[in-house]
């Protein structure tokens, strides 16, 4: 029997239950909440008495057992990819030849994609008596492959008799091989291909959801591709719903929308939601069913702001059809469902809701710890996802208006969801990939009369990349379930363990291996903190900070003049006709209307003046204990980070960045500071260095003198500060060149530098000409060192004007840009190199 199992029972809240806050707000309060408070809430949900335990164990273990018995289950080819799983590196190579061998049109670049595949694999690795012959035969034909193209390639003539007649035979059968791989995920090429395939194989209790391939669209053409690809999967189910029943399509809402993200909320409403209102409307009137499907966690409140309008629109009231997939794998997953089902309650509405486990693990992850929030947005251990998966199908199992649809491939899930729907008998419908868990859902329509939903991908095998990845990702982990009932090493009752037993035995909840994004450069140093640009709140608070933010109107040369911090501006006639003179306004790039500021460049005369300043004071820096350099640069990122708003604001005004960028700027400027003290502590270490008897030897790191900075305007906050931070911890004081367009940016870090505790002789800023300071500071014999970033044709006149120097070598670190081509070919997937082509920009 099962605990808590009244109706419309409320989410555990993230504070214990003692605050009042909407179900939305308890959405975000989950969204990153510590991994152990959420399974601490969710854990009751999931309780059985012993007895109950008992028989899901029973059940699971007969299960187990019938399909380990089922050789449907483990078919060749499934046999094929346990062996070749992801594990390792021949399993990684067939998959990259089964998402892109088959877009290959010419025989030559096949040929050369087949070398460069098969010759990384220790194929032979892969015999054993005790595999089915498949597996063995499969070894032997890769492994002749890898020599095939080995001797061809070594030969460099293709007229070899063993190229000439290996290549095409080897090539025909790795297509056909590439193509059954494809065919074991993807259902059918077409809506018609695949409405004709169902009617021949579906059985009793079966039913299919058709998923059309492809990922976000990139552009509006795309959109409207995919749109009306939609539009068509929809007429074709409605003609062929004569033999299906209840069929369903699955909606990708950013196949529908090519700017379909977080902070373009307001248009993407706008613009989209007339168009999957148009898709409801048809689906509606011929009774197919819509599933919404999920996505990254980033994108979800988008998501359900359009679920909520279709759940009001009066128009689709009577159809009953409208679903969406809800990820266990997110901590949100419990306070969304209790979110769907107030919207309903106050829309007088029903919703089908597919609970999934969760697709997208490794790359939510790494965002989270790349992006630098605040916790991760999913468990980090699978156990946990399935107590979530678990306390989830308990609430919807006690909803009158949430009709559950459970997605799982685990005999022990089935068991457990059977028992907690004992007393309940909550209608309820299970859902498999076409592809997998075909044995054990069979199992469970015979001997329970419960339909199963097949989710069948429909599309061109050329564009099976990012779904191929998914599942064979799902298939090739240790811990699925789909993995381990394959392997002769794991025994039944391992197999039917209780996620809540599994649960209850772990040491700590959140996976210790996974860094947490603070954590991601643990111990050496504090990964810089981000926003998370989904959560509004967030996003909302943060603009508040920059539009109230106080920034700099001003830069002007920051030269020591003697012991004291005099800027140099010294009062007299001739120094105030030089200001006037060198003054240039600051304008706003996105907006020529918006002056921002001024700029005041250093005249010549300054410039010397700093860098005698600086080599006078080289001596008192270099001498600074490194620990005492090395905590200025930690203070430095911690203003940084306070004062993150404010720079971003400057960074958008006046270098014409975007928000994001902006805040990625100062996260890098945050990473450099603490990267580098984190580096000096290390070099000050003396390193002991062998030698013969009776001598000590060490290597020890000292200053080399004063150096000039030079950063470029496209990373004016990042660059910059990473230049100088590098140079000032090791004890050599800077002179600070910003770039010309961005020297209020310049001027706002080099107070926070100073405010953190490096002395102005040590770091000056020399706002100005390029030409006109290079030209007085780089034939200088004080100056002994030169970083810099921009033009190659810049660099090298700088390194010319350096080895012109009588004085020994003077050290450049010239980090140069240029227009860089991209070659392209046909075994890429076009979708995937525009994606990442705009992002790595």
């Amino acid at each position: 029997m099962v605990v808590q199992d009244q109706k419309n029972s409320a989410p555990p809240k993230p504070d214990g239950g003692k605050t009042g806050t909407s179900n939305r707000e308890a959405i975000r309060a989950w969204h990153q909440l510590e991994e152990a408070q959420a399974l601490d809430r969710l854990l009751p949900l999931t309780h059985l008495e012993p007895s109950a335990l008992q028989q899901v164990s029973r059940h699971a273990e007969t299960l187990i057992a019938l399909i380990r018995q089922d050789n449907a289950e483990t078919t060749r080819l499934n046999q094929l990819l346990q062996d070749y799983d992801l594990s390792n590196e021949e399993g990684v190579a067939l998959m990259c030849l089964a998402e892109s061998l088959l877009r290959v049109p010419d025989n030559n670049t096949a040929d050369r994609l087949i070398a460069d595949k098969l010759s990384a694999g220790n194929w032979r690795s892969h015999l054993d008596e005790n595999q089915p012959f498949l597996i063995n035969a499969a070894a032997w034909a890769l492994a002749l492959g890898k020599s095939m193209t080995a001797q061809t390639e070594a030969r460099g003539n293709i007229s070899d008799l063993l190229g000439r007649l290996g290549a095409p035979v080897l090539r025909t059968a790795l297509r056909a091989a590439m193509s059954a791989i494809g065919e074991l995920y993807v259902f059918a090429e077409n809506i018609d291909e695949a409405v004709r395939r169902a009617r021949g194989q579906a059985r009793p209790y079966e039913h299919f959801s058709f998923d059309m391939l492809g990922e976000a669209a990139c552009t509006e053409a795309q959109a409207e591709a995919f749109f009306v690809q939609y539009q068509s999967a929809i007429r074709g189910l409605a003609a062929g719903s004569d033999t299906l029943t209840q069929p369903a399509v699955s909606v990708k809402l950013s196949a529908l929308h090519p700017l379909y993200r977080p902070e373009k909320h307001e248009q993407v409403v706008n613009e989209l939601y007339p168009k999957l209102l148009e898709l409801c409307l048809q689906a509606a009137q011929n009774g197919i069913d819509v599933c919404i499907d999920a996505e990254e966690t980033d994108r979800l409140e988008l998501s359900l702001d359009l679920i909520e309008r279709l759940l009001e629109e009066k128009s689709l009231h009577d159809w009953g059809g409208l679903g969406l997939a809800v990820q266990a794998y997110q901590k949100r997953a419990y306070p969304v469902l209790a979110w769907l089902a107030e919207q309903c309650r106050r829309a007088d509405s029903v919703l089908r809701v597919r609970l999934v486990k969760g697709a997208y693990w490794d790359s939510e992850i790494k965002w989270a710890q790349t992006l630098g929030l605040g916790d991760f947005p999913v468990y980090t251990r699978k156990v946990n996802t399935d107590v979530s998966y678990l306390a989830c199908a308990h609430f919807l199992l006690n909803q009158s208006r949430l009709q559950p649809q459970f997605a799982t491939h685990n005999a022990v899930t089935i068991a457990t969801l059977l028992e907690m729907n004992r007393s309940n008998k909550t209608p309820i419908e299970l859902q498999r990939l076409h592809g997998m868990g075909e044995a054990l859902h069979r199992k469970i329509n015979e001997s329970h009369r419960i339909a199963t939903r097949i989710y069948a991908p429909v599309g061109i095998r050329e564009r099976l990349l990012p779904y191929l990845v998914r599942r064979l990702l799902e298939n090739g982990a240790n811990s699925s379930f789909v993995n381990q009932i394959a392997r002769d090493d794991v025994d039944t009752g391992t197999l039917a363990s209780h996620p809540t037993a599994i649960f209850q035995s772990l040491t700590t909840v959140a996976n210790p291996r996974i860094a947490k994004p603070a954590d991601l450069y643990a111990p050496e140093r504090v990964n810089a903190a981000g926003i998370d640009f989904s959560n509004r709140e967030e996003v909302s608070a943060l603009y508040e900070s920059m539009n109230s933010a106080t920034i700099p109107v001003q830069a002007r040369p920051l030269v020591c003049d003697g012991p004291g911090h005099d800027t140099g501006d010294r009062n007299t006639t001739t120094a105030a006709r030089q200001r006037q003179a060198n003054r240039r306004p600051v304008i706003n790039p996105a907006n020529q209307r918006n002056p921002l500021g001024e700029v005041i460049d250093t005249t010549v005369e300054q410039a010397r003046q700093a860098l005698e300043a600086a080599d006078k004071f080289t001596p008192t820096w270099s001498a600074w204990n490194a620990n005492d350099r090395a905590q200025c640069l930690i203070q430095a990122a911690d203003l940084l980070q306070q004062e993150k708003p404010g720079l971003m604001t400057l960074c958008i005004r006046e270098a014409g960045k975007t928000v994001q960028d902006a805040e990625v700027e100062v996260r890098e400027a945050i990473d450099f500071c603490r990267y580098y003290a984190a580096q000096m502590r290390h070099l000050a270490q003396p390193v002991a260095l062998p030698g013969p008897v009776g001598e000590d030897n060490h290597l020890l790191w000292e200053a080399r003198g004063p150096f000039l900075c030079i950063s470029p305007w496209n990373f004016p906050l990042a660059i910059f500060t990473g230049q100088a931070m590098a140079a000032v911890v090791c004890g050599n004081p800077v002179l600070l060149k910003p770039a010309e367009r961005t020297s209020l940016i310049a001027a706002a870090a080099v107070d926070i530098f100073h405010r953190a505790g490096i002395p102005v002789p040590a770091l000056q800023l020399l706002p100005g000409s390029g030409a006109a300071l290079g030209a007085a500071l780089l034939g200088e014999h004080r100056l002994k060192g030169v970083a810099f970033t921009g033009s190659v044709t810049t660099a090298a006149n700088i390194q010319r004007r350096l080895a012109a120097r009588d004085d020994g070598i003077i050290p450049l670190i010239a980090e140069t840009g240029g227009q860089n081509a991209m070659l392209v070919d046909s075994t890429a997937l076009p979708e995937q190199v525009v994606r990442d082509v705009i992002k790595s920009a």
